[in-house]
């Protein structure tokens, strides 16, 4: 087992104040330097294997080496296909620069760049949710720019809905403004995490348990519309979920997967604490081979029959493809 996909907490900075998660209460240091990324991606299990990272936060953008950590990523690992970052979308010129950034660096290589941003329901209840007067305001703009950005530069942006007690009749009407202007949408529901959003405590006041019928509902209703991002196996399997059922769709964390927290700390997947390692201290290989120990893939493995979230669902999906072509020929 080799890590093929990684989610990288760039930064605890954050400039919205979400109910749901407290990144933003965190220290806000950039723990892991430009000099640490460097001898992380020059680590031979990244350099040699690494296909995808997904640069988040906090709010990726507001790290101003993101650019820098970036291109360090695609000059060492020789196997990267593709970068994502997530965003709140609130800063407009941060978004679209590193976009422009991001593009020119992969310019002439075949990599695939793809930005996903919040949008959690109506102008009031967006802002509700965020946390910041203006942020709905904000984030029409941001997405205004990326409609034009577009015409010159190659890359794809959707959006994502974090499903909370606040904002779960919102739905049906975020879904019709992404379909009136051809945008892709997905559904995630707030998720508990101890060592990523320091949320655990305040799930009861998050989720609202007594909607989920009606959010499998409203799933059913649009599998076929193909507005939705991610793929109808994995809306099929979460409407399962939300009916008593497991998590049946595969998950590349179990044994392909890692997750770095901008303290340096890492993990297999961010929802199971079980720390492998410290990046400040070990060496990605060191931290990698605690990875492979059978108790730690087995918590995670454990951990995902009642995960809902969609991180790299779709990847894992093409990459079991691909093996099964493989074995084939």
């Amino acid at each position: 087992m080799v890590p093929k996909v990684g989610i990288i907490a760039l930064t605890n900075k954050c400039n919205a104040r979400c109910g749901m998660c407290n990144i933003w209460k965190k220290d806000s240091s950039d723990v892991i330097s430009l000099e640490l990324f460097e001898k992380i991606f020059k680590d031979p299990m990244l350099s040699q294997h690494l296909e995808s990272i997904n640069l988040t936060g906090g709010e990726p953008t507001l790290r101003k080496d993101l650019l820098d950590i970036a291109k360090l990523a695609l000059e060492n690992c020789k196997n990267l296909k593709g970068i994502t970052f997530n965003t709140n979308g609130m800063n407009t010129n941060l978004v679209v620069n590193s976009i422009i950034g991001l593009c020119n660096l992969m310019a002439t290589k075949p990599f695939s760049l793809q930005c996903f941003l919040s949008l959690d329901g109506e102008q009031d209840i967006h802002d509700e949710v965020r946390g910041v007067k203006g942020a709905y305001k904000d984030l029409l703009n941001t997405l205004e720019h990326l409609d034009q950005l577009k015409k010159d530069y190659h890359f794809n942006f959707s959006l994502n809905f974090t499903i909370n007690r606040h904002n779960t009749r919102s739905m049906e009407k975020v879904y019709d403004f992404c379909k009136d202007n051809e945008y892709k949408i997905d559904y995630t529901y707030s998720m508990p995490s101890s060592i990523y959003f320091d949320n655990e405590e305040q799930m009861e006041a998050i989720i609202d348990k007594s909607y989920e019928n009606k959010v499998a509902e409203f799933l059913s209703s649009k599998l076929m519309d193909g507005q939705l991002g991610n793929s109808r196996s994995y809306y099929r399997n979460l409407i399962q979920m939300l009916k008593g059922g497991k998590r049946k769709i595969g998950c590349i964390f179990q044994e392909e997967g890692f997750f770095l927290n901008a303290n340096g700390d890492c993990y297999k997947c961010w929802a199971v604490d079980n720390k492998i390692g410290n990046i400040q201290t070990d060496t990605f290989s060191d931290v990698w081979k605690q990875a492979n120990l059978v108790e730690n893939i087995t918590i995670v493995k454990d951990k995902c029959l009642d995960c809902y979230n969609n991180c790299y669902a779709k990847y894992k999906q093409i990459d079991s493809i691909k093996t099964m072509l493989r074995n084939i020929i």
